[in-house]
């Protein structure tokens, strides 16, 4: 009797054991999920960045010098913000001279390509005039946002270069050429 006694505890425990031990139909385990912050941005196209403007003759005397543009550049960007803290991002352009007799300005038209997210918009009123004594705001409120890469994405830059006025023309020299850097930068607001 003690023998079956022992003999039916053994095989109790050995079959609760495998009981327990058998997978069951559904499972779960915890994946956690992390985002960097991120706000990186650069100028389209890469290989060929730099451009030129030239004042030109007008076409009747007494008449400010012609002006030029182009639009051959883009700014591209990435930007992860802290939404739940109503975070967003701006871009600002800044010169590294100053440029007397010239005005310089840019625009940054609206977002166009394959972006998504909460890509950020031009300041209003157009064209900023570019300075080295301070940066100026070109796009405004960037939340969690890319813009694609490469030219066609993202904003499109708009450059504008125009004699200066009135007694500030008066520094416009013809024997002379001037390199101005222009540096964007993306910020937290």
């Amino acid at each position: 009797m003690k023998k079956l006694s022992v003999l039916l505890t053994f095989a109790f425990l050995a079959v609760g054991s495998f009981a327990f031990a058998q997978d069951v139909a559904t499972d779960d385990h915890l994946v956690t999920i992390s985002v960097d912050e991120v706000f990186i941005m650069d100028i389209e196209p890469a290989a060929s960045k730099d451009i030129s403007l030239s004042l030109t003759q007008p076409d009747e005397a007494g008449n400010t010098l012609d002006a030029d543009s182009n639009s051959t550049l883009w700014v591209n960007y990435t930007s992860v913000v802290d939404v739940a803290n109503s975070e967003t991002r701006s871009i600002t352009a800044q010169t590294d001279a100053a440029t007397p007799g010239f005005v310089l300005s840019v625009e940054a038209g609206a977002g166009a390509g394959n972006g998504g997210g909460s890509e950020g918009t031009p300041v209003s009123g157009g064209a900023v005039t570019l300075t080295n004594a301070s940066a100026s705001i070109i796009i405004e409120s960037i939340g969690s946002a890319y813009t694609g890469t490469g030219a066609n994405n993202g904003h499109n830059l708009t450059y504008r270069l125009s004699a200066a006025s009135g007694a500030n023309f008066g520094s416009l020299d013809h024997t002379s050429s001037q390199d101005v850097t222009v540096t964007y930068t993306i910020t937290n607001n």
